[in-house]
């Protein structure tokens, strides 16, 4: 619990960091190209308004700014008469061909925009319609600000990896620091159970066990005193059943669990418990339709997949309506192993689906004094499951009953 814990702490740290991250490199990144591309507008506008007697010129700058104009934003600009016709090209600043000038001098006259971009060519245009009907198209190739962009977004990538690397090792420290109170408590509470657990199975062993020599010896007991002697060992046999489960949870969560693997026929281990279940089926008047592949193989532990297999059987036949089957299916899939176990019976809530696995939740109030249990069968159910690294899911609805699906 506390590593699950841990791992959230820091899968919400990491994900509101890369948040914040990628905001500020798409951020960063589009003020960056905006600016290059205003400066090359601003550049060009300078360019487009340089004339002199109503005729369009070279412009007219010093030499720094015609430096910061050309050269970091490599402009050209051409001058056509009033019929459209080229009259001049200024190409002082960049290399380009008479092809590419045409081309380029078309697709800006088939609009009406005094600015835009002809992304074909990756160059911005700028014109001006002088009052005699001539025109002046400065041209900016946006290359250089596309190579400018991309050299500042792989300077943030680097960056921002290594500020996620410093991010994530600070998550971690501070996960294990906010969190080591509550993993004190955890593990106090785990020492508890375990201790509490061994303590109660001694004196409840040799209750059990004189109350059996009572019941053995009846004919000495009075008999409108043996129902009390029964109840009482009923009460011991729950209370042991209780303190077996609470001290296998205890195990699990302490990582003491048995981790001897071997190869189990899941098909034998599962008709088994089937055989095993079938006086409670009887009793309850429900009956066992299985449909088992032969050799259906797993590697884990005998005892706890058997002990799986009856809680999965035994919830069945709890919640089952009377005179309905019980669906045992089990089955290969490719390198996975599935069991499915399906009754008729109550509709299991959606809202209650998430919490089935919980420790002593129950999803039926109404009827857990009348099935037994305490509502930890389903909790060891998904321990063993994930102890063997599978996956264990319910589904419920009028049409097709509950059906518990365990895939290792």
């Amino acid at each position: 619990m506390i590593k699950q814990l841990k791992r959230k702490f820091i899968m919400i740290t990491m994900s509101l960091i890369t948040v914040v991250l990628v905001a500020v490199f798409i951020a960063t990144s589009v003020i960056h190209y905006s600016r290059l591309t205003n400066d090359s507008y601003r550049a060009m506008d300078r360019v487009v308004m340089s004339k002199t007697n109503g005729a369009f010129q070279k412009p007219k700058i010093d030499e720094k700014e015609e430096r910061r104009d050309f050269q970091f934003a490599p402009i050209f600009f051409v001058d056509l008469d009033s019929d459209g016709s080229i009259v001049s090209t200024t190409t002082d600043y960049v290399n380009i061909t008479e092809d590419t000038i045409k081309t380029a001098v078309e697709e800006v006259t088939k609009n009406e925009n005094v600015r835009g971009s002809i992304s074909k060519l990756n160059l911005l245009y700028l014109r001006h319609i002088n009052n005699d009907g001539s025109m002046r198209i400065v041209f900016a190739d946006q290359i250089h600000n596309r190579e400018s962009l991309f050299i500042l977004m792989r300077n943030l990538l680097i960056v921002e990896i290594f500020a996620l690397a410093v991010f994530w090792g600070m998550s971690v420290y501070l996960a294990g620091v906010a969190l080591k109170p509550v993993e004190k408590a955890w593990a106090n509470e785990k020492q508890f159970l375990g201790d509490a657990s061994h303590e109660l199975k001694t004196p409840l062993t040799v209750i059990l066990t004189n109350l059996s020599i009572l019941e053995s010896n009846s004919n000495l007991i009075d008999k409108s005193q043996l129902k009390w002697i029964r109840n009482s060992n009923f009460e011991a046999m729950r209370m042991k059943e209780l303190i077996e489960q609470m001290l296998f949870l205890a195990k699990y969560d302490s990582y003491q669990l048995p981790t001897v693997a071997e190869e189990i026929n899941l098909s034998e281990l599962t008709m088994e418990s089937i055989l095993t279940m079938e006086s409670i089926a009887f009793e309850k008047n429900v009956e066992f339709k299985d449909k088992i592949e032969d050799d259906v193989m797993v590697t884990g532990n005998s005892s706890q997949l058997k002990q799986l297999v009856n809680i999965l059987l035994d919830n069945a036949c709890k919640y089952s309506d009377e005179k309905t089957d019980i669906k045992v299916n089990l089955k290969n899939d490719k390198d996975r192993s599935i069991l499915e176990v399906n009754n008729r019976g109550n509709v299991i809530p959606k809202e209650d689906i998430e919490k089935l696995f919980d420790r002593f939740y129950r999803s039926e109030k109404s009827r857990v004094r009348k099935e037994g249990g305490y509502g930890l069968g389903l909790s060891i159910a998904k321990s063993i499951v994930k102890a063997h690294n599978g996956k264990i899911d319910v589904c419920s609805n009028v049409e097709e009953g509950t059906t518990f699906r365990v895939v290792i």
